[in-house]
Protein backbone atom coordinates (compact mmCIF):
# COMPACT_ATOMS: atom_id res chain seq x y z
CA UNK A 1 0.00 0.00 0.00
CA UNK A 2 1.41 3.20 -0.91
CA UNK A 3 0.70 5.14 2.65
CA UNK A 4 3.00 2.36 4.18
CA UNK A 5 5.58 2.35 1.62
CA UNK A 6 5.43 6.76 2.36
CA UNK A 7 5.17 6.24 5.90
CA UNK A 8 2.00 8.62 5.29
CA UNK A 9 -0.86 9.03 7.22
CA UNK A 10 -3.91 7.67 5.54
CA UNK A 11 -5.92 10.80 5.78
CA UNK A 12 -3.00 12.54 4.29
CA UNK A 13 -2.16 10.65 1.37
CA UNK A 14 -4.17 12.49 -1.19
CA UNK A 15 -3.02 15.82 -0.02
CA UNK A 16 0.68 14.44 -0.19
CA UNK A 17 0.25 12.90 -3.26
CA UNK A 18 -1.01 16.26 -4.67
CA UNK A 19 1.61 18.16 -3.39
CA UNK A 20 4.30 15.70 -4.54
CA UNK A 21 2.79 16.05 -8.42
CA UNK A 22 2.52 19.32 -8.09
CA UNK A 23 6.34 20.40 -7.24
CA UNK A 24 7.88 17.18 -8.31
CA UNK A 25 9.68 16.83 -5.13
CA UNK A 26 9.91 13.22 -3.09
CA UNK A 27 7.49 12.74 -0.65
CA UNK A 28 8.80 9.94 1.55
CA UNK A 29 10.74 10.36 4.80
CA UNK A 30 12.46 7.57 6.96
CA UNK A 31 9.88 5.55 9.00
CA UNK A 32 11.41 5.70 12.34
CA UNK A 33 12.99 2.64 13.87
CA UNK A 34 14.29 2.80 17.52
CA UNK A 35 17.41 1.24 16.81
CA UNK A 36 18.74 -0.11 13.35
CA UNK A 37 22.48 -1.34 14.68
CA UNK A 38 24.01 -4.34 14.53
CA UNK A 39 23.13 -6.68 17.84
CA UNK A 40 26.04 -7.36 19.80
CA UNK A 41 26.99 -10.82 20.74
CA UNK A 42 28.72 -10.29 23.71
CA UNK A 43 28.25 -7.31 25.99
CA UNK A 44 30.24 -4.47 25.80
CA UNK A 45 32.74 -4.09 28.82
CA UNK A 46 35.58 -1.47 29.50
CA UNK A 47 35.93 1.87 27.93
CA UNK A 48 33.44 3.69 30.18
CA UNK A 49 35.79 6.69 30.47
CA UNK A 50 35.64 6.88 26.43
CA UNK A 51 32.15 5.92 25.98
CA UNK A 52 31.30 8.58 28.67
CA UNK A 53 33.52 11.35 26.85
CA UNK A 54 31.81 10.68 23.36
CA UNK A 55 28.02 10.64 24.67
CA UNK A 56 29.00 14.08 25.79
CA UNK A 57 30.58 15.17 22.23
CA UNK A 58 27.12 13.17 20.49
CA UNK A 59 25.14 15.34 22.82
CA UNK A 60 26.41 18.45 22.14
CA UNK A 61 24.32 20.89 19.83
CA UNK A 62 27.69 22.01 18.27
CA UNK A 63 28.32 18.19 17.65
CA UNK A 64 27.42 17.26 13.53
CA UNK A 65 30.38 14.91 12.54
CA UNK A 66 31.77 12.70 14.97
CA UNK A 67 34.95 10.69 13.58
CA UNK A 68 35.93 7.14 15.64
CA UNK A 69 39.66 6.96 13.76
CA UNK A 70 42.36 3.79 14.61
CA UNK A 71 43.93 0.91 13.47
CA UNK A 72 42.13 -2.07 12.14
CA UNK A 73 40.41 -4.70 14.99
CA UNK A 74 40.68 -2.39 18.00
CA UNK A 75 37.15 -1.79 18.45
CA UNK A 76 35.87 1.42 16.36
CA UNK A 77 32.95 -0.15 15.29
CA UNK A 78 32.09 -1.80 18.72
CA UNK A 79 32.33 1.62 20.40
CA UNK A 80 30.51 3.28 18.13
CA UNK A 81 27.29 0.97 18.12
CA UNK A 82 27.71 1.62 21.90
CA UNK A 83 27.57 4.98 22.47
CA UNK A 84 24.70 5.25 19.80
CA UNK A 85 22.91 2.74 21.72
CA UNK A 86 22.76 5.07 24.65
CA UNK A 87 21.96 7.97 22.99
CA UNK A 88 19.13 6.51 20.99
CA UNK A 89 16.46 8.70 22.94
CA UNK A 90 18.11 11.57 21.79
CA UNK A 91 17.56 11.14 18.15
CA UNK A 92 13.55 11.33 17.63
CA UNK A 93 13.97 10.15 14.14
CA UNK A 94 16.56 7.44 14.81
CA UNK A 95 19.98 5.42 14.20
CA UNK A 96 20.73 4.16 11.47
CA UNK A 97 23.77 2.02 10.34
CA UNK A 98 25.66 2.00 7.36
CA UNK A 99 28.35 -0.50 6.58
CA UNK A 100 30.47 0.71 3.93
CA UNK A 101 33.31 -2.13 4.19
CA UNK A 102 32.86 -3.12 0.54
CA UNK A 103 31.76 -0.47 -1.52
CA UNK A 104 34.44 0.23 -3.16
CA UNK A 105 34.63 -2.43 -4.77
CA UNK A 106 33.67 -2.50 -8.01
CA UNK A 107 31.58 -5.49 -8.62
CA UNK A 108 29.73 -6.28 -12.28
CA UNK A 109 26.10 -5.03 -10.11
CA UNK A 110 28.04 -1.50 -9.88
CA UNK A 111 30.66 -1.38 -12.61
CA UNK A 112 30.07 1.97 -13.87
CA UNK A 113 28.78 3.28 -10.64
CA UNK A 114 30.62 6.19 -8.97
CA UNK A 115 31.58 5.55 -5.58
CA UNK A 116 29.30 8.87 -4.27
CA UNK A 117 26.02 7.36 -6.01
CA UNK A 118 26.78 3.75 -4.40
CA UNK A 119 27.38 6.19 -1.13
CA UNK A 120 24.15 7.61 -1.87
CA UNK A 121 22.43 4.71 -2.74
CA UNK A 122 23.85 2.34 0.75
CA UNK A 123 22.71 5.45 3.10
CA UNK A 124 18.75 5.40 1.23
CA UNK A 125 18.86 1.54 1.40
CA UNK A 126 20.35 2.03 5.37
CA UNK A 127 17.03 4.14 6.04
CA UNK A 128 14.12 2.02 3.86
CA UNK A 129 14.05 4.94 0.87
CA UNK A 130 13.29 4.25 -2.29
CA UNK A 131 14.05 7.34 -5.22
CA UNK A 132 11.95 7.86 -7.95
CA UNK A 133 11.58 10.37 -10.53
CA UNK A 134 14.28 12.46 -12.31
CA UNK A 135 15.90 14.05 -9.77
CA UNK A 136 19.31 12.71 -8.81
CA UNK A 137 19.51 10.31 -6.33
CA UNK A 138 21.65 12.70 -4.17
CA UNK A 139 19.15 15.41 -4.17
CA UNK A 140 16.37 13.29 -3.65
CA UNK A 141 18.33 11.91 -0.54
CA UNK A 142 19.01 15.32 0.90
CA UNK A 143 15.55 16.57 0.22
CA UNK A 144 13.98 13.39 1.58
CA UNK A 145 15.55 14.09 5.11
CA UNK A 146 16.10 17.49 5.40
CA UNK A 147 13.55 17.78 8.61
CA UNK A 148 14.86 14.60 9.54
CA UNK A 149 16.62 14.19 13.43
CA UNK A 150 18.91 11.02 13.45
CA UNK A 151 21.87 9.58 13.97
CA UNK A 152 23.80 8.00 10.93
CA UNK A 153 26.70 5.42 11.73
CA UNK A 154 28.43 5.19 8.81
CA UNK A 155 31.18 2.43 9.50
CA UNK A 156 34.54 1.75 7.51
CA UNK A 157 34.33 5.23 6.16
CA UNK A 158 38.18 4.97 4.53
CA UNK A 159 36.87 2.85 2.08
CA UNK A 160 34.93 5.88 0.91
CA UNK A 161 37.10 8.70 1.15
CA UNK A 162 36.83 10.13 -2.15
CA UNK A 163 33.15 10.46 -1.69
CA UNK A 164 32.81 12.46 1.67
CA UNK A 165 31.67 15.60 -0.31
CA UNK A 166 28.28 13.06 -0.09
CA UNK A 167 28.46 13.18 3.74
CA UNK A 168 29.23 17.14 3.68
CA UNK A 169 26.67 18.00 1.83
CA UNK A 170 23.92 15.92 3.61
CA UNK A 171 25.41 17.75 7.26
CA UNK A 172 25.03 20.92 5.68
CA UNK A 173 21.18 20.41 3.88
CA UNK A 174 20.02 18.41 7.34
CA UNK A 175 20.38 20.73 10.07
CA UNK A 176 19.81 17.88 12.73
CA UNK A 177 21.74 14.93 11.37
CA UNK A 178 24.75 13.68 13.50
CA UNK A 179 27.33 11.83 11.71
CA UNK A 180 29.68 9.19 13.40
CA UNK A 181 31.79 7.34 11.31
CA UNK A 182 34.16 4.67 12.05
CA UNK A 183 37.78 5.07 9.80
CA UNK A 184 41.42 3.53 9.63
Amino acid sequence: MLTAELGIAPERETTALYEALKTGEPIATPRPRPLALPTAVTPFIGRQTELAELRQKLLHPDTRLLTLVGEGGIGKTRLAVAVATQVQHDFPDGLWFVDLTNLDDETEATAGVSLPLRLVMAIAQALGLVFSGSQPPHNQLLAMLKNWAGLLVLDNFETVLTAAHVVADLLQAVPHVVVVATSR
